[in-house]
């Protein structure tokens, strides 16, 4: 049930921005941060990783840090054909 106010996470610094450069001022996209080396976004994003540069992420809203971008080391799309399975 809404009260009528919108409720946010207290901490938003688990959000990157996806760029085609390092320099350039407009997102590809977002992402979201996993853990200190990866990051998840939509394979639309990043072009499936083979029609383009690896692109440059930034993390606007990380505490304590510059609006600073580091290129992307490798990109990994899941095969689709393959069923996805869990592991309990």
């Amino acid at each position: 049930m809404s009260t009528g106010s919108a409720s946010y996470p207290p901490d938003d610094s688990w959000v990157a921005a996806v760029h085609a450069t390092e320099d350039d001022q407009a997102p590809l996209g977002t992402a979201l941060v996993i853990d200190e080396r990866r990051l998840l976004t939509s394979q639309h994003v990043v072009g499936g990783g083979a029609t383009r540069d690896p692109p440059w992420v930034a993390f606007p809203k990380a505490a304590n840090t510059a609006y600073q971008r580091r290129q992307v080391g490798s990109i990994v799309v899941p095969d689709l054909r393959r069923p996805i399975t869990c592991h309990e």
